[in-house]
């Protein structure tokens, strides 16, 4: 959520045109590394975020794939994988995450 100085005419938009610069280009990412910086034109009374919008995409023969999409995948095929080896089978609670891509789920499965 992002709040402006109550006096600024809100009929424009407050970020048009301002200046905005990407900070984490080859820098490994952790809590607290800075990934980008903005400077508005408006004074800024406060700013929230609650979760980081962050998108990566991969390009593979001029191809773009959203990177976490496939890493999604790949954690869901060692994940079944695994199950299979070593359990014989999928784990009830695990199933829908490993065929289907719902949401991977907090319980163990071991």
């Amino acid at each position: 959520m992002t709040k402006f100085d109550p006096s600024v005419d809100r009929r424009t938009d407050p970020l048009l045109w301002d200046f905005y610069e990407f900070l984490a280009d080859g820098v490994e990412l952790h809590d607290g590394v800075p990934v980008a910086r903005l400077r508005a034109k408006v004074p800024f009374v406060d700013v929230s975020i609650e979760t980081l919008p962050l998108r990566l995409d991969t390009e593979v023969s001029s191809i773009k794939y959203d990177a976490f999409l496939l890493l999604r995948a790949i954690d869901r095929h060692v994940t079944g994988t695994f199950m299979t080896v070593l359990l014989g089978g999928l784990v009830r609670d695990w199933a829908d995450y490993v065929v289907h891509g719902a949401p991977r789920p907090t319980t163990p499965w071991i």
